[in-house]
C-alpha cells in the first residue's frame, strides 16, 4: 500500500465509487434489455455514474447538500414515476438502484475500504438477474428431476 500513499485518499474512493456507479449503469442497462420492451427509463449507464459522482461531490461537502441532492433526485423519480403509472407501469427498480448509487460514496469515505461499495454492487447484480436464473431452473423437464433425485438417493 506504500506505492500508492502518495496518491490522495479522496481520488481513490472518486476513481471506486465512479466504476462502480458505471457498472451498476450498465447492469441495469442489461438488465432493462432483457426483460422488457424498449420503454422510456430514467438514465442508462453514464446516467447512474453521474449520480454517484454528484452522492461523492455532494458527500465531500457537507451531509446537507448530500440530502439535497437524494431529495432532488427522488423528485425527479417521482416525476418520472408519475408518468410510468399513467402508462400502466409501477416498477421502482430504477429508483432503488438509483438510491443505492447515490449511497456508494458515504459508504465508501465513512468505511475507508471498498468492500462495502463491492458487496452492494454484487447484490445489485444478483438481484437483478436472480429471475432469468430461476427460469432455467423451472425449464428443468419431470425426468431430469427424477433423474436428480434417484441419484441423490443412491
Amino acid at each position: 500500500m506504500k506505492i500508492l500513499s502518495f496518491v490522495p485518499q479522496d481520488l481513490i474512493y472518486f476513481l471506486i465509487v465512479s466504476a462502480f456507479s458505471f457498472l451498476v449503469g450498465l447492469e441495469l442497462k442489461t438488465y432493462r434489455l432483457a426483460h422488457e420492451k424498449p420503454k422510456t427509463h430514467l438514465g442508462s449507464a453514464r446516467t447512474y455514474t453521474f449520480i454517484g459522482i454528484i452522492g461523492f461531490v455532494f458527500y465531500k461537502i457537507n451531509f446537507l447538500m448530500y440530502l439535497a441532492g437524494f431529495l432532488s433526485l427522488s423528485l425527479l423519480y417521482a416525476i418520472h414515476y408519475h408518468y410510468k403509472t399513467e402508462h400502466e407501469r409501477t416498477s421502482i427498480i430504477s429508483y432503488l438502484v438509483m438510491a443505492l448509487t447515490y449511497s456508494f460514496a458515504p459508504l465508501c469515505i465513512e468505511y475507508h475500504n471498498i468492500w462495502m461499495v463491492a458487496l452492494l454492487f454484487v447484490m445489485i447484480v444478483f438481484i437483478l438477474n436472480y429471475k432469468s436464473h430461476i427460469q432455467i431452473l423451472k425449464e428443468i423437464d419431470e425426468k431430469e428431476k427424477e433423474a436428480l433425485w434417484i441419484s441423490k438417493s443412491f
